[in-house]
């Protein structure tokens, strides 16, 4: 594994952040997986700092996801720090509410410190509680929105398939990891800008380029597919048309 590699050559690794379920992949760990990774940290003495931001935007079909915090028996459980906001999966992006949940007495008393720099606004406050506090409310809006996450996901999947491209399977959050270089030629990162760069000027489509999110091969992109309707059917319909007139001038 390369993180071991990387864990036993340097001595500045200090901990290992996860995201789960993944952005932009959309993968959920299972619990056997966490656990490998949990006892892997737990063996050497490395903190885990699991963001689970997107937690309650899985899909209606596809695998369940676990919380960190269902876990009865983490070892070194001081070590091991879950995130979440109310961003994501309630489309609050303006509302900035988050927690951080740990049972490591240092963080929480360096917390207590640096919260009174860090309130959030009373206003955004009311709102929030009023927003998770309806939890009739929230259970109808989490099984709604799992719904048409799942079938946007396999509508802009199928409309991006026809067109040749290479989709990654998806089970939760908002993008779509395709892969371009089947039909754009992009081997480089260097071609992938210059995709990048066509498609926004000729189509005027911005998609964001694998790079951007540190990915490892190149003719990967980035896309959201939970646009309004009328939106992503635009977009789908720009990008053909740019991947053609992109065909013809090669």
């Amino acid at each position: 594994m390369t993180i071991v590699a990387t864990v036993w050559k340097s001595r500045v690794v200090k901990a290992i952040l996860l995201i789960n379920p993944h952005n932009p992949l959309g993968s959920v760990y299972s619990p056997e997986l966490l656990l490998e990774i949990f006892s892997f940290c737990n063996e050497h003495n490395l903190h885990v700092i699991v963001d689970e931001v997107y937690a309650l935007s899985t899909f209606s079909e596809g695998p369940q996801f676990h919380s960190t915090l269902k876990f009865p028996d983490l070892p070194n459980k001081e070590k091991v720090h879950v995130l979440y906001g109310i961003s994501k999966d309630f489309g609050s992006a303006g509302l900035r509410v988050g927690a951080i949940y740990t049972r490591n007495e240092a963080l929480q008393n360096c917390l207590k410190e640096l919260s009174a720099f860090q309130t959030i606004p009373f206003p955004i406050m009311d709102i929030a509680a009023r927003l998770i506090g309806d939890l009739e409310w929230c259970k109808s809006y989490l099984a709604e929105n799992k719904q048409r996450l799942s079938e946007r996901f396999k509508f802009c999947a199928e409309r991006l398939k026809k067109l040749g491209l290479t989709v990654h399977q998806s089970f939760a959050g908002f993008s779509l990891w395709v892969d371009f270089k089947s039909i754009c030629g992009s081997e480089s990162f260097e071609q992938e800008e210059d995709l990048f760069l066509y498609l926004l000027e000729n189509a005027r489509l911005f998609i964001v380029p694998g790079k951007q999110s540190f990915c490892e091969q190149p003719g990967w992109f980035r896309i959201n597919f939970t646009y309004g309707s009328d939106y992503v059917n635009k977009g789908l319909t720009r990008k053909r048309l740019g991947i053609e007139i992109n065909l013809r001038v090669r």
